[in-house]
């Protein structure tokens, strides 16, 4: 299994091989080693159903409340990559299809990264929603922002 992930924007090639390690234009690259959420940069995508507008804000507000900061980027596999070369500590999304995450899920998985559904579930790629991190923040991202809370 391979996955590549082309920015032309910036001319970054991203790809990985299963067993073999992530890079970027031809470097090797990994997660980063932030610890802590408060600390985290996470990114996350706007859902395209208006419907999720405001489920989208609740769980933005509380990333506001708990990490560092927060940036969108439009592209869930550009997303994944950057969690992957250690520029975020966390993402999520939902709502989005396999061509929007697979090469991005592996390249983060080759780089050291932790990928659960919302729930904290395995992952499924026919599902459409996707926690990933760096691992070290992954259970507080499930925690403190993507979990419903318990009445």
């Amino acid at each position: 299994m391979a996955g590549v992930v082309y920015n032309p924007i910036d001319d970054e090639l991203f790809h990985a091989t299963r067993g073999r390690g992530a890079f970027k234009n031809g470097n090797r690259i990994q997660v980063s080693t932030v610890k802590s959420l408060n600390l985290a940069l996470l990114s996350t995508g706007w859902p395209y159903d208006k419907s999720q507008i405001m489920p989208a804000l609740k769980k933005i507000s509380l990333a506001l409340v708990h990490a560092q900061e927060i940036r969108t980027f439009g592209s869930s596999s550009l997303s994944l990559c950057y969690l992957s070369e250690g520029v975020f500590e966390g993402f999520w999304e939902w709502n989005l299809q396999p061509w929007d995450l697979a090469a991005g899920v592996l390249i983060a998985l080759e780089a050291g990264g932790k990928i659960t559904a919302l729930s904290g579930e395995p992952f499924q790629l026919n599902k459409g929603a996707i926690v990933a991190s760096n691992g070290h923040v992954h259970a507080e991202m499930l925690n403190q922002i993507l979990r419903p809370p318990v009445d």
